[in-house]
This record gives C-alpha cells, structure tokens and sequence, in this order.
C-alpha cells in the first residue's frame, strides 16, 4: 500500500456479500461505485483505504457531510461523486477477512488456524 500512489481502497476480488461495502471500476481503472448496493460489483472493499496528503482536507469536509449512523465509506463515495479518483488494491491473494457477523467470525478463525 505503501508503494502505491494515488488514494487507495484495499478490495477483495474473492467474495462478495449481501451486506458487504462493494465496489465496480471504469475502463480507466478508477473506483466509480463504492456502496452496499452496486448492480455489478467487482468485490468487496475490505475497509482499509489510503487517503492522500492533498485529498484529506476535501475527505474530512465529506465525512462532515455524513450523517453520523452512515457507513465510514460514504464519505469517500461523496468524494468519487465529485470527480476525486480513487482507485482499488487488490489483496485478495492475501490471508484477510473484514469481521462483521459471526460467521466471518468462524472464517477468519479457520483461515488463520491453516498452516502459512
């Protein structure tokens, strides 16, 4: 994530749930839908993003614009709304799980209980 330059949405290609953040792309590569409700997603955005230094100021005035029971990613959809490219790290060939329900629970127990 480091490496990469640019704002960051880290996504997993692998699965994608009901209740799942999701995203889809354009031609272009940058993010252009990122909501629980995506009519063709591209997978799940995992919930680690990477703002930059000249996009915080405009993030934080649209995490303002949120209500306060929104999700955290509504801020950064308000953001791609305007025109602010952000763009998906794929770590799907990685060993993560977002932990949201009891049954992401019991998979990242059985994921992480695996041998490397």
């Amino acid at each position: 994530m480091a490496d990469a330059p640019g704002n960051l949405i880290c996504v997993d290609k692998k699965r994608v749930g009901e209740e799942e953040v999701k995203y889809a792309v354009s031609a272009d590569g940058r993010i252009t839908q990122l909501s629980k409700i995506v009519a063709h997603p591209q997978g799940e955005a995992v919930g680690v993003n990477a703002v930059t230094r000249e996009t915080l100021p405009v993030f934080r005035q649209a995490l303002a614009q949120t209500a306060d029971m929104d999700y955290f990613e509504m801020g950064v959809e308000l953001l791609i709304h305007q025109g602010v490219p952000f763009y998906p790290l794929d770590i799907s060939r990685h060993r993560c799980i977002e932990v949201d329900f009891d049954e992401d629970w019991r998979a990242a127990q059985e994921m992480f209980s695996q041998d490397s």
